[in-house]
């Protein structure tokens, strides 16, 4: 209902759109014509006048069956094209250059190799760090806290089946079923104490 998100978003001058490396054109162009609608007086500005900001990194993961908003070739697509269009009125970025998650002298290696990761160029000597860290040379006790951290599968049928061995721990384990309608599905998940693994597709 556009009156009910006009008035939600009534005092919202900002919208920020985190991890923008999974955003693709076409969920840009739907953002950009809903903004449109929701804001009239201002649907022939993008995003109906509303300040975008777009946070992430492009090195990152790609969207998920969508160009990817930095594609610079030729589109058929109309939401596409309108998509790209949208992020074109994009006008000022700002480059964040200092790490703040792996700080100290003793985190410099760490640092590098994800760097170096991030460009496709990674040293023999940080792959001689990365590789400190295969399972087969962790002792039992470390790679047994990795037991319930969070998951992400890229196929369904591989969190069914983890879901299902988890769900065999009736101590723990509570399956519920959740389905957000746009523009993410989330299905077949299964909550614990502890961690929750997802299954999610953009519709």
């Amino acid at each position: 209902d556009a009156n009910a998100i006009q008035k939600k978003l009534r005092d919202v001058r900002y919208l920020v759109i985190d991890e923008k490396s999974m955003l693709g054109l076409r969920q840009l162009s739907w953002v950009d014509k809903r903004l449109r609608q929701v804001f009239p007086g201002r649907a022939a500005d993008f995003f109906g006048g509303m300040s975008i900001i777009l946070v992430g990194d492009f090195f990152q993961l790609p969207p998920v069956a969508n160009k990817p908003l930095y594609l610079d070739g030729p589109l058929k697509d109309l939401h596409e094209v309108s998509g790209q269009a949208a992020y074109r009125a994009f006008n000022h970025t700002v480059f964040l250059k200092k790490v703040e998650r792996q700080q100290g002298d003793d985190q410099a290696g760490f640092r590098l190799a994800l760097e170096e990761l991030r460009g496709l160029r990674l040293s023999i000597e940080s792959w001689k760090l990365l590789s400190q860290r295969v399972q087969a040379k962790l002792s039992q006790c470390e790679v047994d806290k990795f037991d319930t951290t969070l998951r992400i599968y890229s196929k369904k049928a591989r969190v069914n089946e983890y879901n299902y061995d988890q769900g065999s721990d009736p101590l723990h384990c509570k399956s519920t079923w959740t389905t957000y309608k746009w523009p993410i599905s989330i299905t077949s998940t299964c909550r614990r104490s502890d961690y929750l693994v997802i299954h999610y597709t953009w519709t």
